[in-house]
């Protein structure tokens, strides 16, 4: 269980909501068994014939199978039926509340229909599949197991090395730990513009659910008046929890990502034969399949909070029963007897109509990042840029490729200064060996030494992927923005009205 599911547990500030609390079915029915089961009806009663006698217990009995089987089948796929219509009322209530969020009867809406998602069970396989992949094939494989490892690789190769051992080591480490950065930033800027949207491009989502869905204002001004602050402590302990889960910088997600990296790395080494000498298709592929291996276990292991995540909420009616003419302890204890168990995320199904294709993802993505040259703030951002003539589009083409050079050269700098101290750590690591009496002693420390590196870059990669990396590319966006919105308009846009 993660640690800051018992921390909230024993959050003193909210001792009668049981945060902690999570439910266990993850997996339910699988849709195309229910489908393809709608055909089978109840076996007809053998037609009886002239000469015949009436059928035997046994094939009465056979006959009470098949007509059993049939309605257990029946019922699965009404069950199915009614949580895709709760799903989809759910969504539908959310996106409804996000035109108007102070609205309390969308609120109510949202809640009532949140409420009855929490009493149905969902399938969360291809969620928790999506945030697998998401954290792996978008991340720590073009990251870490192709990027980094060709720039360490060709570090070593291009470097110009001195006739003296000890400065030739600190040139080969210098390149290495560059270059490296290098290549693991070009390697996140690639998986994050080009294959993130590809894999996003699978129907089922985990999103957050808003706050006020999950406790709405009018719930929260109430448990204030049964006890000062109450409304306000519970929506609060909602917003951090949701953002331990979420964020891949909380220290849940940082401590277990440091075990998940660290014993793929050890089962590497380990498994690594004496004297293996290592080509740069058997590092790539050795590279990949760590960091692939590790970022798919982060990506379940978030999948999986997500999917369980829950709090322990009052009914409305419990609320709207109790008089509140003066505070005392016993009203909030009657009011959490009938309390519901909410979820904190939930499934976003993507319509069949408005699913993209791997190319067309990929242009959306780009058209909506902040690395995309922007609008006038006058044009709806969605909107495509338009250009008068060819110098212009160039000039524009030119820009983007201007703010990618420099977003690569953000996530360089965060590389260098996550992988310094591994990259020293590596550098040392072959005297160490020959320090050590005995191949045993060497055997241990070729292993403890790259694990103990590997958990070093985790929080300083992690905190710059989700704090530094992201403003900077907003701070960059916005100041081309008011460069854009500086410059007269084009000269087709007054004559043609656009």
């Amino acid at each position: 269980m993660p640690d800051f599911f018992k921390r909230l547990s024993s959050a003193p500030q909210v001792p009668r909501l049981d945060t902690s609390h999570s439910r266990a079915d993850f997996f339910s029915i699988d849709n195309q068994s229910v489908t393809c089961c709608d055909s089978i009806q109840p076996a007809a009663p053998p037609e009886l014939q002239p000469g015949r006698s009436r059928p035997g217990p046994l094939g009465r009995r056979q006959e009470w199978k098949l007509s059993r089987v049939a309605t257990q089948l029946q019922g699965l796929s009404s069950e199915a039926d009614s949580v895709d219509l709760a799903s989809d009322k759910l969504q539908n209530t959310l996106e409804s509340l996000k035109k108007k969020p102070q609205d309390h009867q969308r609120q109510n809406e949202a809640h009532a229909a949140l409420t009855q998602v929490s009493n149905s069970k969902d399938n969360h396989a291809l969620p928790i599949l999506h945030k697998a992949l998401q954290v792996s094939l978008a991340g720590s494989i073009p990251t870490f197991g192709v990027g980094r490892t060709l720039g360490v690789h060709y570090g070593t190769q291009l470097a110009p090395l001195s006739n003296s051992a000890g400065l030739k080591s600190v040139q080969k480490t210098g390149a290495q730990w560059v270059l490296g950065a290098v290549g693991g930033g070009i390697g996140n800027l690639v998986g994050a513009t080009l294959i993130a949207p590809v894999v996003d491009t699978l129907p089922r989502h985990f999103r957050p659910i808003d706050p006020s869905v999950i406790l709405t204002d009018r719930m929260v001004a109430k448990m204030n008046r049964v006890r000062s602050g109450w409304g306000d402590e519970v929506r609060a302990e909602i917003v951090a929890q949701q953002k331990e889960i979420l964020r891949l910088d909380s220290d849940t997600n940082i401590h277990f990502s440091e075990r998940a990296f660290g014993a793929a790395t050890a089962a590497r080494f380990l498994l690594q034969p004496q004297g293996f000498k290592n080509t740069l298709p058997k590092s790539l592929a050795l590279s990949s399949g760590v960091a692939g291996l590790a970022g798919a276990a982060v990506g379940t292991h978030m999948g999986f909070n997500m999917a369980r995540a829950v709090v322990r909420v009052p009914r409305q009616e419990a609320l709207d029963s109790i008089s509140v003419s003066e505070a005392r302890p016993h009203h909030e204890q009657r009011v959490m007897e009938g309390a519901t168990d909410v979820p904190l995320f939930y499934v976003h199904h993507t319509p069949d109509h408005q699913r993209q294709g791997p190319l067309q993802a990929i242009a959306h993505r780009w058209h909506h990042d902040d690395l995309r040259d922007p609008v006038p703030t006058s044009q709806n951002p969605s909107d495509r840029k338009l250009y008068p003539n060819w110098g212009a589009r160039m000039n524009g083409v030119a820009l983007d490729v201007q703010n990618l050079g420099l977003s690569a050269a953000s996530r360089t700098e965060s590389m260098m200064r996550a992988t310094l101290a591994p990259t020293v750590l590596g550098a040392v690591q072959p005297f160490v060996e020959a320090s050590l009496p005995g191949s045993f002693s060497a055997r241990v420390s070729g292993v403890l030494l790259p694990v103990l590196a590997i958990r070093m870059v985790i929080r300083p990669w992690y905190e710059a992927l989700m704090g530094g990396i992201p403003a900077r590319d907003a701070a960059m966006r916005a100041k081309r923005q008011a460069v854009v919105d500086a410059l007269p308009p084009p000269k087709f846009a007054a004559q043609d009205g656009r």
